[in-house]
């Protein structure tokens, strides 16, 4: 007889897994234990060899839904005579660090049982079981088990504590669970703060009929508030914008069911499998025409081709969204540049100068998380993250670091703030946390990073931060590695993008050179210039930077991301021809000003594709200034969708004149002659656009056959743009080997990741 030690590594805590093995072995006869133990599920057993293979097969084959096995170890163990098989309490130990399971949608099984009449979850807002429902959200510390999250709090009915002690049942081991015998409870509150109901069925019929009359309510969802209002009513949609002091930036839409949101947009299987999958994102899909039959689209999305829509994630959610049966705007519930709210004292005090009713339950939210946004290119269906959160933190679906490796606490950049850190042979990247912009998403970034490293068993030994001396996170990351007394590291901004991408895709090692095309809006170069178009080469291990977009003034600062016009003045101010065009935009003061600013000597130059993009938007659409941060490329990225859609993929091959200097500068000059020429002919806007994207799809070629690299990644917030994707797809797919990222999102929140990456490159 044989006993057997099986080490279970991945996303195995959380999920039902230890549940899933009880199951497995008591119905195979099998014999032994299971443990949640350091960073995966520990398991020892005493079968006959024929069992033995067959148990090991079962457990790959049909583990949890929402489990991932990264790594099985089996080890043959002296025999052990166990009696019966049995789940033993979680353990800890020094060796390893368990993937932190995120948040999960509701899943099909409950969401039948909250509809099933005579059940006694009927109608039940907060039903959830191993396969569903908040897990990061409410972790207080690790392992994840029950009196180590907020559902601590609560005491289970002698139902739910038979339900997780059974075997038989859903829920045994379901930490998360609860029913309306053991209730959270829920309440309604109005802009006065004044308690109206905490009767469940009260509390979702009123918020229903305050949608109907126009309201618009706040609910507490499962990472924090958010703000629904009627999306047919565009009084009301006008009302909430003006709240919000957010005049143009669109809103997302909540559907309640998948014949609704598919009446309103083009939902490929994949973005529905998204959608209405456990990960639950917004995503942004393509509108039809039929969709402005029932929604106030130009108060929704004003200018755009896409729609971001998801469907209810909690139960709370799908209830409202089934009494209401039409689409809802959902939108976070914070104060503009600030953090979504999640603590109810903070709600009811502040978020009824934007809602008329506040819909409140007693279950605390530990990590508050914004909902994840994702899109697709239209043409070849990449898959791009514009937001990571909820559904997808703090877990990365990427090989794990040696484990080894020293551990690091990465803090980012200033904008798209995420953190991120190595424990143990796993990676963790937070939840994005808003931009450093004002003192409540500073608080809110360090009590994301107090709270992991309260889970964490490792401190960090170094400190990595942005080059950017004026970074919030560079000032903080040195403050706090003179108080922990570690070494801090500074990684510049942009191979930091780089490393991300190398990172993700598996390249740091790669036998063959690989380019690296960098293109954002801002991040301080070793030079003191403000880069954002940047071409790197990456060749056993060494960084260099090869080529960039001839600087031009960053005149402003900080203000030509506002003012697109900064951005066409600055490109465009050596071309006679073009000066009366960029006149016009500014007033007589104004204009003499910027004249002064230009002559200096002494101005900061940038090389910012970002901007790039802004002076175009400028000259094609007229865009002065933009009211949220990347309004002027996606408005020239529906531009040229537009062309796109109408003239197919294979319309637009001829791009504007762009030149590489002997100093690797790429001149936009001819690219802005031939612009203003071809707009003095009459060529329509949105073949301009078209052009100016397949430039730089031909800039990328070139680079590439000067250096002779048939490797390309791409990172940085330019690659957002899902038709750029789509067109670099088009012309160089079939001759070069192209790398997007597929897990982190191209912009600042790769950031974290990246610095751990680049550091563990310089390391050798």
């Amino acid at each position: 007889m044989k006993s057997y030690s099986l080490q279970i590594e991945g996303q195995v805590q959380g999920v039902g897994f230890r549940p899933f093995v009880f199951r497995l072995a008591r119905d195979l006869g099998i014999s032994g234990w299971v443990i949640y133990k350091g960073g995966g599920v520990h398991i020892q057993i005493s079968p006959d060899d024929s069992l033995f293979s067959k148990f090991k097969a079962l457990l790959l084959a049909n583990s949890p839904l929402r489990a991932k096995i990264q790594n099985i170890f089996v080890e043959e163990i002296p025999y052990e005579p166990f009696q019966g098989f049995h789940i033993l309490s979680s353990q800890s130990d020094d060796q390893s660090f368990p993937i932190i399971t995120p948040d999960f949608a509701t899943c099909p099984n409950c969401l039948s049982e909250m509809n099933q009449i005579g059940n006694r979850r009927m109608a039940y807002p907060f039903i959830a079981c191993s396969d569903c429902g908040p897990r990061y959200s409410i972790l207080r510390r690790l392992p994840y088990d029950r009196e180590n999250t907020t559902m601590g709090d609560f005491t289970k009915c002698e139902a739910c504590a038979e339900e997780y002690l059974n075997p038989t049942k859903r829920r045994f081991h379901a930490q998360n669970n609860a029913c309306p015998h053991c209730p959270i409870e829920l309440s309604l509150y109005d802009d006065s703060q004044t308690l109206i109901t905490q009767r469940p069925l009260e509390v979702i019929q009123e918020a229903v009929q305050a949608l109907f009359l126009g309201d618009i309510i706040a609910v507490k969802g499962i990472g924090g508030y958010m703000l629904l209002a009627d999306a047919r009513n565009p009084s009301g949609i006008a009302r909430l914008r003006n709240r919000k002091n957010r005049p143009d930036k669109p809103f997302a839409l909540m559907f309640p069911s998948e014949k609704s949101l598919k009446r309103s947009v083009f939902c490929s299987e994949e973005a529905w499998e998204l959608v209405s999958g456990p990960i639950a994102p917004i995503c942004l899909l393509s509108t039809r025409p039929e969709a402005e039959d029932e929604l106030a689209l130009n108060k929704i999305a004003p200018g755009l081709l896409q729609l971001g829509v998801m469907l209810p994630y909690d139960p709370l959610l799908h209830l409202i969204a089934r009494g209401f049966g039409h689409p809802m705007v959902a939108t976070s519930g914070n104060i503009g540049g600030a953090p979504i709210m999640f603590q109810d004292r903070e709600a009811l005090r502040e978020l009824n100068r934007f809602a008329d009713y506040i819909v409140c339950h007693n279950r605390e939210i530990l990590t508050p998380q914004d909902d994840s946004v994702i899109r697709f290119s239209p043409f070849h269906h990449h898959k791009i993250l514009i937001r990571r959160s909820r559904g997808l933190a703090p877990s990365v679906d990427i090989p794990p670091p040696p484990s080894q490796a020293k551990p690091r606490l990465a803090l980012g950049a200033q904008l798209k703030s995420t953190l991120a850190l190595n424990q143990r042979g796993t990676w963790m990247v937070s939840q994005y946390l808003g931009n450093h912009t004002s003192l409540a998403s500073q608080g809110y970034f360090k009590q994301a990073l107090d709270h992991i490293l309260n889970l964490v068993p490792q401190a960090p030994k170094e400190i990595l931060v942005d080059s950017h001396p004026d970074y919030f996170s560079h000032k903080f990351g040195k403050k706090l590695a003179v108080e922990k007394h570690i070494k801090l590291k500074t990684v510049p901004h942009h191979l930091a993008h780089f490393a991300a991408i190398l990172g993700e895709r598996q390249l740091i090692s790669h036998p063959e050179p690989v380019l690296g095309v960098i293109w954002d809006s801002t991040g301080l170069g070793d030079d003191g210039a403000i880069w954002g178009g940047e071409f790197f080469l990456y060749e056993q291990g060494v960084f260099t930077r090869i080529a960039h977009i001839a600087y031009f003034d960053y005149l402003g600062g900080e203000r030509m991301a506002r003012f697109p016009r900064l951005s066409a003045l600055s490109l465009g101010h050596k071309i006679p021809e073009l000066s009366p065009l960029i006149q016009a935009r500014f007033e007589s003061r104004e204009w003499d000003y910027y004249q002064k600013l230009l002559r200096r000597p002494d101005n900061i130059h940038t090389s910012s594709m970002g901007r790039v993009f802004d002076a175009m938007a400028c000259l094609l659409l007229g865009i002065d200034e933009v009211t949220f941060e990347g309004q002027a490329a996606l408005l020239l990225e529906a531009l040229a969708t537009r062309f796109y859609n109408k003239a197919g993929m294979y319309a637009m091959d001829k791009g504007f004149t762009l030149s590489l200097e002997p100093d690797g500068s790429i001149d936009l000059q001819g690219m802005l002659r031939e612009l203003l020429l071809e707009k003095q002919e009459g060529a329509n806007p949105d073949y301009l656009a078209a052009r100016f994207l397949v430039s730089l799809v031909k800039l990328v070629h070139m680079i590439a056959d000067e250096y002779q690299i048939k490797h390309i990644a791409c990172s940085g917030g330019v690659f957002q743009n899902a038709l750029l994707a789509d067109l670099l797809t088009e012309h160089l797919g079939n001759h070069y080997q192209l790398y997007f990222h597929e897990k982190l999102s191209p912009n600042d929140e790769n950031i974290a990741f990246g610095q751990l990456h680049y550091t563990m490159i310089q390391e050798g």
